[in-house]
């Protein structure tokens, strides 16, 4: 490398003005195709997190109730729309929120309070075949797969993903609601959906009223039959 090219102590990040390191967090945080965390930034600028987390809140409080708000998500920073502005932009953008059917509500709920958990698991406390509904929870990359259990059979472990906590705009589990509040949250939701679109709008199959897209209630069909494995 050339000497030249070489920073000098009056050259590296840590000195640059406080105005030039905003400038660069906030294009960082707007580019970013998911929420980037301090660590990342951090990195990318050879900043301390110390530091990074001082000027991100210098970032908030400029966005405190503008148009654009920046939210702390799934253990990263992004840039929102204000949650008041959300009508107009449905009806701008024509954008249809997504549809939770109760049943995947409900098996969401209790892979997201009782993670990791198997499809074993779900069904004893749903008391019916969950593996459709897992499968469309899968398919909207609202649940993930965590690994398998060591046991006979060895199933699917579930857990629930970074696009969970960004649909329900939480930092991290350990602010999930109580369950009370999170069906509460969510039936809110629907009927704001509803309003603006009408109830018939839903076009949410129900996969349990799909018996050929469930998978064999047999554990060792589970391993082999599951939609993550595809």
């Amino acid at each position: 490398m050339n000497v030249d090219d070489e920073k000098t102590p009056e050259e590296t990040e840590e000195t640059l003005p406080q105005e030039v390191l905003l400038s660069r967090i906030e294009s960082l945080i707007f580019v970013y195709p998911e929420p980037i965390t301090v660590r990342r930034l951090a990195r990318v600028l050879s900043l301390t997190g110390k530091r990074v987390r001082e000027l991100i809140d210098i970032l908030k409080n400029h966005y405190e109730d503008r148009g654009i708000l920046l939210r702390e998500i799934s253990g990263g920073f992004q840039f929102h729309t204000n949650p008041q502005n959300a009508d107009v932009i449905r009806s701008a953008m024509k954008i249809k929120p997504m549809r939770i059917s109760r049943p995947a509500l409900e098996t969401l709920a209790i892979v997201a309070y009782r993670q990791p958990v198997t499809r074993a698991e779900v069904e004893e406390i749903r008391r019916v075949d969950s593996g459709g509904t897992l499968r469309f929870l899968f398919e909207k990359a609202l649940v993930r797969i965590l690994g398998r259990k060591e046991e006979p059979g060895r199933p699917i472990i579930y857990g629930t993903s970074a696009a969970f906590l960004e649909l329900f705009n939480l930092k991290a589990l350990n602010d999930l609601p109580s369950l009370h509040e999170f069906t509460e949250l969510w039936e809110e939701h629907q009927e704001i959906i509803d309003d603006d679109f009408g109830a018939d709008e839903e076009t949410e199959e129900n996969p349990e009223e799909n018996p050929e897209e469930s998978p064999e209630e047999n554990p060792v069909s589970e391993t082999r039959k599951e939609p993550d494995e595809q």
